[in-house]
């Protein structure tokens, strides 16, 4: 169902959602997360663990599930080799800016202009542009 770069990606993307998800358990989710991820970038394979702790809730399976297949759709549109074009002035939207830890387990979408980027919370470093 999903491939493992995905997987690693959602697990990145959710982490900075987890506060709104599920409130005080977030603490808990991330640090797991935290964990799984220096695993991951360790050559470990973590991926079914990941999906295993972002089941635990509905809510978090759910914004999960919703995220990769976004991405996809994403991709999807963005591909150069289709053959379908918009019409003008009916254009998609376009992704929010995302800033990544420079270590690689943390991402965070920029939802609005003017919202200042945070640190990493568990390196406690500066976010950087993903291009």
């Amino acid at each position: 169902m999903y491939q493992p770069e995905e997987i690693i990606d959602g697990a990145q993307a959710i982490r900075s959602q987890l506060k709104t998800l599920i409130g005080e358990e977030a603490e808990s989710m991330d640090n797991e997360l935290s964990e799984l991820l220096a695993q991951a970038q360790e050559g470990q394979r973590v991926e079914m663990q990941i999906l295993r702790l972002v089941a635990r809730r509905e809510i978090t399976r759910k914004w999960f599930t919703d995220y990769v297949k976004d991405k996809r759709d994403l991709q999807e549109e963005m591909n150069p080799l289709k053959s379908f074009e918009f019409l003008p002035g009916d254009t998609p939207a376009l992704p929010l800016p995302l800033f990544r830890c420079p270590q690689g387990d943390y991402e965070w979408a920029r939802p609005a202009v003017g919202i200042p980027v945070p640190q990493c919370p568990t390196h406690h470093i500066d976010l950087i542009p993903v291009v």
